[in-house]
């Protein structure tokens, strides 16, 4: 129980389900069209998920890590580490999952001949420690690597089986705007997450001595920042809309009208009247299950390439 709840099991579900609904409800429907399978084996692919949850997991576990201080003071009823778990035991599993992660990315990137794409799986564990030990109570920098690692989940899945194809038919079969679009949408609302749990956990961190945006600019000025970045998501969203009004593409209008817009503008209005701990609280859970419905948005696309 400590160790799941320790690795934020839930958080690793949304992982693997970013990376199966965009394998199997875009790319897979999308290559059908052109009557071409997908190219990367099943086996390769459910290693690359696998390899993906164990750096997350390890990246979950050294950030809880790292802030047991903070934690004490934001969510005392929370700890694991050092409580539940000793913290020799959390390192040493913390460095078990790093390496099972390093190690099930080999055979993906073997497969395509190019062993150099652990380089990848690399880069992420090195950006998740550095992140925890050094950036993540620095006011820009932690937020954006959080944001960027969010957006590269669904470009893996994309990139490994565009790889695939290059190889095997030397030729690729499938719109790569649609994986675009995904990663530029969980990197603006993560980067909305983050801004807003960085103001929840305000006096924990102050405690601790970190230096995040509201610490360090004010809660007005971090504020703006997460309403200036949830427009930009709202005109995105917006600019889709207008191709899919273009297109008289009624089912995927209605449901970024309803599911993902109308959303997006109870999350800033929650974001303006925010006060309270508990009102930033619920404003960072609302931003999950936008990313939520914005994922489940690839079932209306499978459909619609029926």
């Amino acid at each position: 129980g400590a160790l799941l709840k320790l690795i934020r099991w839930p958080n690793l579900m949304i992982i693997a389900a970013t990376m199966a609904l965009i394998r199997y409800m875009l790319i897979a429907p999308m290559l059908a069209v052109n009557e071409i399978e997908l190219q990367q084996g099943t086996l390769s692919f459910w290693l690359l998920v696998a390899s993906t949850l164990f750096i997350a997991a390890a990246g979950n576990m050294i950030n809880d890590y790292f802030d047991r201080d903070a934690d004490a003071v934001n969510k005392p009823e929370k700890v694991v580490v050092g409580k539940r778990i000793s913290e020799g035991a959390v390192m040493n599993i913390y460095l078990a999952f790093n390496v099972a992660g390093l190690l099930l990315a080999v055979y993906p990137a073997l497969e395509l001949d190019m062993l150099n794409l652990i380089l990848v799986q690399l880069v992420v564990c090195g950006l998740l420690w550095f992140y925890s030990s050094t950036f993540k109570g620095t006011a820009i920098v932690g937020n954006l690597i959080v944001a960027t690692l969010s957006g590269l989940i669904p470009l893996l899945a994309g990139m490994y089986e565009w790889m695939y194809e290059a190889k095997k038919l030397e030729l690729y079969w499938f719109n790569f705007d649609f994986i675009w679009g995904y990663a530029l949408f969980a990197f603006l609302l993560t980067w909305v997450r983050e801004i807003v749990k960085d103001m929840e956990d305000y006096q924990g961190d102050l405690s601790a001595g970190l230096s995040t945006l509201p610490l360090i600019a004010g809660k007005g000025v971090a504020r703006g920042m997460a309403l200036i970045l949830t427009i930009v998501i709202i005109i995105c969203a917006g600019v889709v809309m207008k191709e899919q009004y273009r297109a008289a593409d009624n089912t995927s209008f209605y449901y970024f009208l309803f599911l993902i817009q109308l959303p997006l503008t109870a999350l800033f209005i929650m974001i303006t009247r925010a006060k309270e701990q508990r009102e930033y609280h619920r404003a960072s859970s609302w931003s999950k299950w936008i990313m939520v419905l914005g994922l489940l948005y690839t079932i209306v696309i499978w459909y619609s390439l029926q």
